[in-house]
């Protein structure tokens, strides 16, 4: 007998099996020749020829890297396999073609992970962008209406915007805090100086120095300390109070007959955008103040949800319920809305009412 051309450890199971999908089957035996045997190994050298590569070189195949058996590329296995992670590193095995091309076991295993983890990376599939000629003609339509109505809503804002320029009929007071303090310690200071310089005792006068008694002038200086202390407090809550005052009225100084209707929509976001961060920061009080102004400004649901959400953190529970009834008479269906409404019926005690 002669001896085969390929020897049988450049052969890998890999091969054997390839050539069984060419149903080229052969056995080691007389009963076949040697030169049938021959064209079987060209068969599988040839097919084999990336992995006996990667072996050499000293490369772990994916079965190696991923310790999976080769046993378990089977369809038994991978029908009762509920291991995510271990579905998708066959998967992976068996796209590469490392074992041999299984089409369609290799979709029987996408079918199986498909069923475990819908959302898995190895499932997703890259598609090119889309571009304007591979879209349908009623979507380019809809796409071009979608434009058209962004620019001429655009062009609007941007046409009330050059013509109304005015936002303020009178700028807004700014408080001189310190000049206000100052001036009020300046003249308190004065006062008490002048008194002292009238009051002063000169130093050749001796019977005055014997008439002087330290302990009630000590108790003097004292009481005029604790006089200046409270002039100061009063001074600073008189401010606070100004200052609060000029928050809460400032909607009144903003003259909204003469802004367009674009200006007052930037100011009401603006103002419902600084309420957002004062919520976020919990600070309700200030994020109430800034709800109330945008909505003096534009009244809108998305502004009423968030006060009442603002009015439920402050427990101002019957006007959280108003402000979710005006933003449900608009969307019915609004989940915030319903949601906030029913928190609020549930702390007024009227739970009954809450389907209705």
């Amino acid at each position: 007998m002669h001896s085969p051309a390929y020897p049988l450890e450049h052969v890998s199971i890999t091969a054997w099996r390839t050539a069984s999908q060419y149903k080229v089957t052969a056995v080691l035996t007389e009963k076949y020749s040697f030169q049938r045997i021959n064209i079987l190994f060209d068969i599988m050298v040839e097919t084999d020829t990336n992995i006996i590569h990667n072996t050499k070189c000293g490369q772990k195949s994916l079965l190696e890297r991923y310790d999976i058996p080769v046993e378990h590329l089977s369809y038994e296995y991978i029908s009762e396999c509920t291991n995510a992670k271990k579905l998708e590193r066959i998967v992976t095995i068996l796209r590469s073609g490392e074992e041999g091309f299984y089409p369609d076991l290799t979709k029987h295993a996408e079918k199986c992970l498909n069923v475990i983890k819908p959302t898995s990376i190895i499932l997703r599939k890259s598609e090119p962008i889309l571009k304007r000629d591979m879209l349908e003609p009623n979507e380019c339509k809809e796409i071009d209406k979608d434009i058209n109505d962004w620019m001429s809503e655009m062009q609007i804002r941007e046409k009330d915007l050059e013509e109304g320029k005015t936002t303020l009929l009178n700028p807004l007071p700014s408080p001189n805090i310190r000049e206000f303090k100052g001036e009020s310690l300046k003249k308190n200071f004065a006062t008490n100086l002048k008194n002292t310089k009238n009051k002063r005792i000169a130093s050749c006068d001796y019977s005055a120095w014997d008439k002087y008694d330290v302990d009630v002038e000590l108790n003097k200086i004292d009481i005029r300390e604790d006089q200046q202390k409270l002039e100061t407090k009063k001074l600073q809550q008189k401010q606070k109070e100004i200052i609060e005052k000029k928050k809460l009225e400032k909607h009144a100084i903003i003259n909204t007959s003469a802004l367009t209707g674009t200006e007052l929509d930037v100011m009401a976001d603006q103002e419902r955008e600084k309420g957002n961060e004062a919520y976020r920061a919990g600070d309700y009080e200030e994020a109430l103040e800034h709800y109330n102004i945008s909505i003096k400004m534009n009244s809108n649901i998305i502004t009423h949800n968030n006060r009442a959400m603002t009015y439920i953190k402050l427990q101002r529970y019957q006007d959280a319920l108003k402000d979710c009834n005006i933003v449900l008479n608009v969307e019915c269906m609004n989940i915030k809305a319903l949601l906030r409404r029913a928190l609020c019926l549930d702390h007024l005690g009227e739970s009954s009412q809450v389907f209705k």
